[in-house]
């Protein structure tokens, strides 16, 4: 029943190892060793419903695990260690792992997953987790009172502004944000005492963008040197009513606003407005034969890191890469287009195709002559100066000219 079924995914994110775990406990009696991905459990498992070849399986989109491998390493960066490895004397690098808060929701599967997810790829003792619920001005992404317009705006308000009214009753959970601060700020003050350092870091782990904005209006504040981080581009974001909050806010997402240019060929696509919509255009591609499920892979094992600045959100990952089936290469693109300037136009241009290799057969070729001038300098006859030296030197290497420009 499942033969030539093709599934694309452009918008589950759960790691393969969540998914996974889950199966198992499901399949425990049929599944005794897990596969590697979801793609190869669903393909297998399909292939014992019938004798036709089965479904396939395409995610469009990078899972949360490969986002937050560069996450942490976007927060090495910045001297904020999660994660330690040992010399060959056993040896700890870094020596001291920093103090890292994280925040996700507790009432939804998928929320528990992304702060387990992060844990899992960090040491566990630098890492405090705390839970929230979904939903923390009392409204759900697609509550029917969401569909209305002015509820919508009236919400979009309240992210900009201020934290909510806070009210104790309800399901407005506004006033726990103020109780988190207070509790924040005691155990910044405790890890302070005891070895100097406080929290470096603070991430929000989640999926309303109103919860993360209210969440960063109300620790922000108290919280003025940290670095904070979430997960997921989104347009809102960028928003300058918001910059007071979200500037300097470090984003790792699977998707940016756009694709690469050599995927939209010939069209014009407007930005997008979260990492979701424009996965979802991948996928359409995929599902409309514009883009090969190769293609789509290439894209989902380079998850981009942004910045918040005043001009919007600034790309920090390297160029887009992947590979050109019609000139038969690696091609890279610059996440500014390929004839805008920009300040990144030197690494652009430094690690397209073939130019390392060229330098370096450039500077074998200057260290070669530079030997060969020296040598024959070494070989003039006679008490002559390095001027004269010099001089019958360049006219072996360059002729009766050298010997014109630079004089007899």
């Amino acid at each position: 029943a499942l033969g030539g079924v093709s599934i694309i995914s452009p918008r589950a994110t759960a790691s393969d190892l969540t998914l996974l775990s889950a199966a198992d406990l499901l399949f425990a009696a049929d599944v005794p060793v897990a596969p590697k991905t979801v793609k190869t459990f669903l393909e297998e498992e399909s292939k014992k419903f019938g004798p036709r070849g089965g479904l396939q399986f395409d995610r469009t989109i990078a899972p949360d695990d490969w986002v937050f491998d560069e996450l942490i390493a976007e927060l090495a960066r910045r001297e904020i260690y999660g994660v330690s490895q040992m010399t060959p004397d056993h040896r700890p690098i870094p020596s001291k792992l920093s103090h890292v808060v994280i925040l996700s929701e507790w009432d939804t599967p998928y929320g528990r997953s992304l702060g387990k997810t992060f844990r899992d790829k960090t040491s566990a003792q630098s890492i405090n987790a705390c839970d929230y619920l979904r939903g923390i001005d009392g409204r759900l992404p697609g509550d029917p009172s969401k569909d209305n317009q002015l509820e919508q705006a009236q919400k979009a308000q309240l992210g900009q502004k201020t934290v909510a009214v806070e009210a104790t009753e309800g399901l407005n959970q506004s006033d726990y944000l103020r109780r988190l601060a207070r509790e924040m700020k005691e155990q910044n003050a405790r890890l302070q005492r005891e070895d100097g350092s406080g929290i470096r870091a603070i991430g929000l782990l989640g999926s309303d963008i109103y919860d993360k904005l209210m969440i960063l209006r109300a620790l922000r504040p108290q919280f003025p040197d940290a670095v904070f981080f979430t997960n997921n581009y989104d347009a809102h974001f960028e928003r300058r009513d918001d910059w007071d909050v979200t500037h300097n806010l470090v984003i790792a997402s699977p998707f940016g606003s756009t694709v690469p240019k050599i995927y939209v060929e010939n069209r014009h696509i407007p930005p997008f407005r979260d990492s979701n919509q424009t996965s979802t255009y991948v996928g359409t591609l995929v599902a409309m034969t514009k883009m090969k499920p190769e293609d789509a892979e290439w894209l989902s094992w380079q998850p981009r890191i942004f910045e918040i600045s005043r001009r919007g959100a600034y790309e920090l990952s390297p160029p887009w890469y992947g590979w050109h089936p019609g000139e038969s290469k690696m091609v890279f693109e610059s996440r500014y287009g390929k004839n805008e300037k920009n300040k990144t136009w030197f690494r652009d241009w430094l690690f397209a195709p073939g130019v390392i290799w060229s330098l370096i057969a450039l500077a074998l070729t200057v260290l070669v002559t530079a030997a060969w001038i020296s040598i024959s300098i070494a070989r003039c006859a006679g008490q002559h100066s390095f001027l004269v030296s010099l001089r019958r030197a360049a006219y072996h290497f360059c002729g009766c000219t050298g010997c014109a420009i630079l004089g007899t």
